[in-house]
């Protein structure tokens, strides 16, 4: 994986300032935020595959409605989140798509799927047994809030989802959103970055490449979420009654 470091470096090589004499990396770290937003949000139209995640929310305490705390509703500027309560473990989430429950602190094999509706049940289900967990609990996501039916216990809820990258705010940081995003990121970055002073023919060029690279990203993340192909064939032919077998091959 490259960091964010490596990537700069790459743009201030593709501009012809490998030792970074006048790009700066306090230039081309916003830039390649804006950049990198502009990737997601294309892959994120074309599958998404590759910003799903599986994250544990724990020990939400009885009567919650609504888990927007913890897509980080409650930061100020300039908070940590680590030192928040709650924690938003949930900051980013732009599409959940499936919701476990359990008693909080119970095993793991207590969890048990929460179903979706369009709008929640006006009632507050009374769980007294691990086993009826899920059977009478909802969710929803409406305005980018993410709601629950409130219980009368504290839970452990995983939740799968498909998230935001963070921020890129140092060179530490791993490249996000995939193995080969470095690839349009620095293309892109560098067709923004050089518009200032180089040669527009240049830049086009590195657009294009840009371009290229995000529709192959996209087409492997594509392929990696169909599994193996298939196509429609015979198995067998019966002679005595002509009768023919069919089924999806490899």
């Amino acid at each position: 994986m490259r960091t964010i470091s490596d990537a700069m470096g790459y743009v201030k090589a593709l501009l012809g300032d490998p030792k970074g004499a006048w790009v700066k990396d306090a230039y081309v770290l916003p830039l390649m935020n804006v950049t990198c937003a502009d990737i997601i949000l294309f892959l994120k139209n074309g599958s998404g595959l590759n910003l799903a995640a599986v994250v544990p929310i724990l020990d939400v305490p009885a009567g919650t409605s609504s888990l927007y705390p913890w897509q980080g509703a409650n930061l100020k500027p300039g908070q940590d989140p680590n030192k928040s309560n709650p924690r938003p473990v949930l900051a980013g989430l732009t599409d959940p798509l499936e919701i476990f429950v359990k008693p909080a602190g119970s095993s793991s094999e207590n969890y048990a799927p929460v179903r979706q509706r369009s709008t929640l049940p006006h009632f507050n289900p009374n769980w007294n047994a691990s086993n009826s967990f899920g059977s009478m609990m909802y969710w929803n996501w409406i305005g980018n809030q993410l709601r629950i039916t409130p219980v009368n216990v504290n839970v452990d809820i995983e939740l799968t989802g498909r998230f935001s990258v963070p921020p890129l705010v140092n060179g530490d940081m791993l490249v996000p959103g995939g193995e080969d995003l470095w690839i349009p990121l620095v293309y892109d970055t560098a067709a923004v970055a050089g518009i200032e002073r180089s040669n527009p023919q240049i830049l086009a060029g590195y657009q294009q490449r840009a371009d290229r690279a995000k529709d192959n990203l996209l087409a492997d993340i594509i392929r990696q979420g169909q599994g193996a192909p298939a196509r429609f064939q015979r198995t067998s032919r019966d002679s005595g009654n002509g009768y023919i077998s069919w089924f999806w091959g490899l």
